[in-house]
């Protein structure tokens, strides 16, 4: 009996024994497959969704930084997912998912997975060419700054439109070339986008001109003798240009110097150089702010030294007046020259046109009017110009009347003849008696021009 119990218990044991044995042996199911993340990715969120494959109805653990994450079972066509159930930390992780056996024990792994975490934009980028308020003269921009390392730049013009895109090296350093830049004024802004796909601010607008037209040739409208010794001088060259533009000058092929035109596109330049007496041709070319040379002015031809200045007096009584008072205008070809006058016998004293003589004589006048240049010659040919001035007197009498007329005689001489047998008659009667009256209207209305000085007899 007691045999029989033995053995039926070791029966009993051996048979639980097979079984467990047989249980363990037969677990052939496949490891799960872990598709997202890829490998390497970078991510944007900290909440990633897990996905993959494993066997229909198996059940998935996925294992994050070591520990569990979470559970999930696969559908009947073998497709498993799992939402981040919290917030993961920035930066890299590695992942793995396995499969919980029957027994609840974990195994059959997948590859461990490794990804990053990248919430962050990068800083906002540097634009460090051109510089604001560059002028360039090419329709070719250059851009370069500095951005988070790896990070692509794209540079946008007036705000909406792509230039380029570069990407920045391990120093953050960036540049690009983008043409198509219109002219005139325009205004450029950048935006970096790091590997995770994280868009950095736009960097504040930076304004420059683009500038490829030259400018106009100028134009040399004189050149003038300047102050130097006997047989030299130092020309004052003038002219207009593009305002603000820079002037060379040119007499010849020698170059004379610069100077800036100013905000209305005057200029003025005198010489370094004395040029000796002779005939110059000087040109002239200008220089926009942006680099641009213009093409060379028409030649302008002038004399130094070879002939004195020229005068004329441009406006001013002639003639006989009866106003007392004179004034003359008067110019001369050199616009540098000044001026000396001389009235009647008076000698030459510096004058500026217009001048104005006062209280002069009744009689005849003369001005003369001449140029002066810078070295000190004068018009050898002084202008001049004759007047007279004639003051009106009335001439009436008092004695009885009398009419008169002549034929082919002045009114006014016929006159004074009767006035003269007047007194003649008057005096052979032993006295001068009262004048006859004349009631000739030439002679109470006509201007007498007697010369000044002396006695008159009428």
């Amino acid at each position: 009996m007691t045999m029989r119990r033995w053995l039926k218990g070791g029966l009993v044991a051996l048979a639980l024994c097979s079984a467990r044995v047989g249980a363990f042996a037969v677990d052939t199911s496949s490891p799960p497959v872990l598709e997202m993340p890829v490998a390497g990715a970078l991510l944007t969120t900290r909440t990633p969704l897990f996905s993959g494959r494993a066997d229909a109805g198996a059940l998935v653990v996925l294992m994050l930084d070591g520990g569990e994450l979470d559970r999930a079972r696969a559908d009947t066509a073998g497709r498993w997912s799992i939402p981040a159930p919290r917030l993961l930390a920035e930066g890299p992780h590695q992942v793995k998912a396995g499969r919980v056996d029957a027994l609840g024990g974990v195994g059959s792994f997948s590859e461990s997975r490794a990804f990053t975490v990248d919430t962050v934009p990068p800083a906002v980028p540097e634009l460090r060419a051109p510089t604001p308020g560059a002028l360039l003269n090419t329709l070719t921009l250059t851009l370069s700054g500095r951005a988070e390392p790896a990070s692509r730049v794209t540079v946008y013009l007036l705000g909406s439109v792509p230039l380029g895109t570069a990407t920045a090296d391990a120093a953050g350093t960036w540049s690009l070339s983008a043409g198509g830049v219109p002219e005139g004024y325009n205004e450029v802004r950048a935006r970096a986008v790091d590997a995770a796909g994280n868009a950095s601010p736009a960097t504040p607008a930076l304004g420059f001109t683009v500038d490829t037209t030259p400018p106009n040739a100028p134009e040399v409208l004189s050149a003038e003798e300047g102050t130097g010794a006997v047989g030299t001088s130092f020309p004052v060259i003038t002219g207009t240009a593009e305002p603000d533009s820079v002037l060379a000058l040119y007499v010849g092929v020698v170059r004379l110097g610069t100077t800036r035109a100013d905000a209305t596109g005057r200029w003025s330049f005198i010489s370094p150089l004395p040029l000796a007496e002779g005939d110059y041709v000087v040109r002239a070319s200008a220089t926009d702010a942006a680099g641009h040379t213009s093409p060379e002015s028409s030649p302008y031809l002038f004399s130094l030294g070879k002939l004195p200045p020229d005068t004329a007096i441009t406006s001013g009584p002639e003639g006989t007046l009866s106003s007392t008072e004179a004034t003359f205008e008067f110019a001369s070809p050199r616009t540098s020259a000044t001026f000396e006058c001389a009235l009647d016998v008076a000698a030459y004293e510096p004058c500026t046109s217009p001048v104005t003589f006062r209280g002069l004589a009744s009689g005849a006048h003369t001005l003369k009017v001449r140029a002066k240049d810078a070295l000190g010659r004068t018009d050898p040919t002084p202008a001049s110009r004759t007047w007279t001035i004639a003051i009106v007197e009335d001439l009436t009498g008092n004695g009885v009347g009398c009419n008169c007329s002549a034929s082919g005689v002045s009114p006014v001489l016929a006159s004074l003849s009767l006035v003269g047998l007047a007194l003649h008659a008057s005096r052979r009667r032993g006295g001068w008696g009262r004048l006859p009256r004349f009631t000739s209207p030439a002679i109470r209305r006509s201007s007498l021009n007697l010369p000044t000085g002396g006695s008159h007899v009428v």
